[in-house]
């Protein structure tokens, strides 16, 4: 979903590939307005000046997409929740000569640059640049002094993945 504040025109919307979710979300909430259905999602659009403040007042932000900060949180839960990003917005896979890649994708700066910092600090791997929203590790693009090869960075998910008992 998103913040919309076009023309001082303030609204919520919500979408969802479940329709019956957002049915729910309008019942509930007493509207009238009908769920719009486009090609892959239906949308709810909530006209609604104090809602779309009290949202924003409650820290939901408007274009988060290019705003988005890492989230403060204690050092000891830094892992989950990158590992947590990296399974909704990451990816690892090989390609041609044994080259291996890992990726991070998120499209706001302040956050990719935490991120990066954090990754070079706990795993110190570094690399040379970011591609347009994301990072990049590259087995060809790392910078001479790392002490981690790029897949040491990939065996270094088991820093993620310590047992929760």
């Amino acid at each position: 979903g998103c913040l919309n504040d076009n023309n001082k025109h303030y609204s919520v919307e919500i979408t969802s590939n479940d329709f019956s979710l957002l049915e729910n979300v309008r019942k509930i909430m007493e509207f009238t307005k009908n769920i719009e259905k486009s090609r892959r999602y239906f949308r709810l659009r909530i006209d609604n000046p104090a809602i779309y403040q009290d949202l924003v007042n409650k820290g939901l932000t408007p274009r988060k997409s290019k705003t988005l900060k890492f989230p403060e949180m204690p050092e000891e839960f830094q892992p989950h929740f990158i590992r947590g990003f990296f399974d909704g917005d990451g990816s690892i896979y090989k390609l041609i000569k044994q080259r291996i890649v890992v990726k991070f994708t998120c499209f706001s700066p302040p956050f990719l640059e935490e991120l990066q910092k954090i990754l070079t600090q706990r795993l110190s791997v570094k690399n040379k640049k970011n591609h347009g929203g994301s990072i990049v590790y590259s087995t060809n693009t790392l910078l001479p002094g790392s002490t981690k090869s790029l897949t040491n960075l990939t065996d270094s998910f088991n820093w993620y993945k310590e047992p929760r008992w």
